[in-house]
């Protein structure tokens, strides 16, 4: 019963994190497009130069930087900390881009916890008819 009740816990808090999408940033015409994205938390962002010059995504305030990413190159970071990140092009100064990076449940809604608790309660009630089963066959 308490390695059910786990495996449900972890299905509904923790897998859908372990299971973030991707998403792309090109760099075209020394712009990010989108110049502002948003994802949820265990997402990874994948950075893709379109331009024939260099350029770099580096953030702000030093919570990430891709180094030198070449004509035709990419750079890839999963973000597991929720917040807001300023990047910028280390070779273009005007050219910056806004991660935004949102909990995966922000608030939960009741059908979420109607769900999850009407799980545990066919979980407890089969876990109590096959003891009780269990206990009138061995009497």
């Amino acid at each position: 019963m308490k390695k059910l009740l786990a495996i449900v816990i972890v299905a509904l808090f923790v897998a859908p994190m372990a299971m973030g999408a991707n998403h792309v940033v090109n760099m075209t015409g020394n712009t990010y497009v989108p110049g502002t994205l948003t994802v949820t938390q265990g997402d990874s962002v994948t950075w893709t130069n379109s331009d024939a010059v260099t350029h770099t995504v580096t953030d702000t305030s030093g919570a990430f930087n891709s180094g030198n990413i070449l004509a035709g190159g990419s750079w890839g970071k999963r973000f597991t900390v929720i917040g807001q990140y300023g990047y910028k092009c280390n070779f273009h100064p005007a050219m910056v881009g806004t991660l935004i990076v949102t909990p995966v449940y922000t608030i939960p809604s009741m059908t979420t916890y109607g769900l999850a608790l009407l799980a545990l309660l066919l979980i407890a009630s089969t876990v109590l008819v096959l003891r009780r089963k269990r206990a009138g066959a061995v009497a």
